[in-house]
């Protein structure tokens, strides 16, 4: 279910960048969401690897998943913010999009959390474990197939 909203907030996100500030958006032009897309990518790829393990070692899987996927409302409810701050100008706007990318790369640890986390059910009956993992690659699936639609 996580990964519902997680897709619905990526489909929903890119289209508040690229619409005009006067419709609400952010209006920034595509090569600038590519660029802010890539560099999120990069700051996943690097900071990831330090946040799982660290979370790993304080919480059991659960407890890791729920305080990662915690940071999606938190993040959603900067979307209003930053909208206002697209009507005062680029500083404003970047200032919250400062805040909103490292939220967004926080919580797509989700991910890799999720398989920490199948792994951790099934810790006591590995021959389920594959079936067990197939069951949320099904269901991630659909899921990446519902968020954009939920989203518009």
């Amino acid at each position: 279910m996580p990964s519902i909203a997680v897709n619905a907030f990526m489909g929903f996100f890119t289209l508040m960048t690229y619409t005009a500030v006067e419709q609400g958006g952010l209006g920034f032009p595509v090569s600038i969401i590519g660029v802010m897309s890539a560099c999120s990518t990069v700051l996943y790829l690097i900071f990831s690897p330090m946040i799982i393990p660290l979370l790993n070692r304080r919480l059991n899987a659960r407890d890791s998943l729920s305080v990662v996927v915690a940071a999606l409302p938190v993040e959603s409810l900067i979307v209003p913010i930053a909208q206002a701050a697209a009507t005062q100008g680029r500083m404003w706007t970047w200032s919250m999009l400062a805040v909103q990318l490292p939220l967004y790369n926080y919580h797509l640890i989700g991910w890799s959390l999720n398989d920490t986390w199948v792994a951790a059910c099934f810790e006591y009956f590995p021959e389920l474990l594959a079936s067990g993992s197939a069951f949320v690659m099904i269901a991630g699936a659909v899921e990446r197939g519902l968020g954009p639609v939920i989203s518009g």
